[in-house]
């Protein structure tokens, strides 16, 4: 079947192109929820008069993806995560992370539109990811990921006090269960005179 679409579909195509999808798609998905309409002469005859509309629209999607990817050339994003002590990070870094991290910069991007393998990035280090822009234009970006550094806090009483050796405090423990061993065996040891 037929449509022209009346918004920017991704996979299908921009405001007013003509596609062919199948039928039940059409007539249970794109026209109800009013993505597209069916291609008739009058529905034709509808876009021509907006065409002009329609390119301004276009050419202004066109430079502002311009805008976006030399702002992206340039930048680093970078995430310190909490990670182990072998540079292992709790979780991995996600598309939603990323278009948040965006946004906060100023630069307004669909979490889809950011293209980032989370399989690969679950280690501190180096990174890329691609951002999809209009037109089918990508933009690389480099993305840095480092592990939180853990701070041991001490109190002032903790640093002077020296550390007991971890023997130490096993061998009181050992004695204790030494001595209790052997009243357990002078218990016993009557019990059995007596028979």
């Amino acid at each position: 079947m037929k449509v022209i679409l009346n918004v920017d579909y991704v996979g299908l195509g921009e405001e007013g192109d003509r596609i062919d999808v199948k039928d039940g798609y059409a007539r249970n998905y794109l026209i109800p929820k009013r993505i597209a309409m069916l291609d008739t002469p009058q529905a034709r005859a509808y876009f021509a008069s907006r065409m002009k509309a329609i390119e301004q629209r276009k050419e202004e999607k066109r430079q502002r993806s311009r805008d976006v990817k030399a702002k992206l050339a340039d930048m680093e994003v970078k995430f310190v995560l909490p990670a182990s002590d072998t540079g292992k990070i709790f979780g991995s870094v996600t598309p939603t992370m990323i278009a948040e991290y965006l946004g906060k910069e100023g630069i307004e991007i669909e979490r889809k539109k950011v293209e980032v393998n989370s399989k690969d990035i679950k280690t501190a280090g180096n990174y890329s990811f691609v951002v999809s822009l209009y037109g089918g234009d990508t933009q690389t970006v480099k993305l840095v990921v480092e592990a939180e550094k853990k701070e041991v806090k001490l109190s002032e009483k903790e640093l002077r006090k020296p550390r007991r050796p971890k023997e130490e405090d096993g061998e009181s423990g050992s004695d204790a269960q030494e001595s209790g061993d052997s009243a357990e065996a002078t218990e016993t040891a009557p019990a059995s005179d007596e028979e």
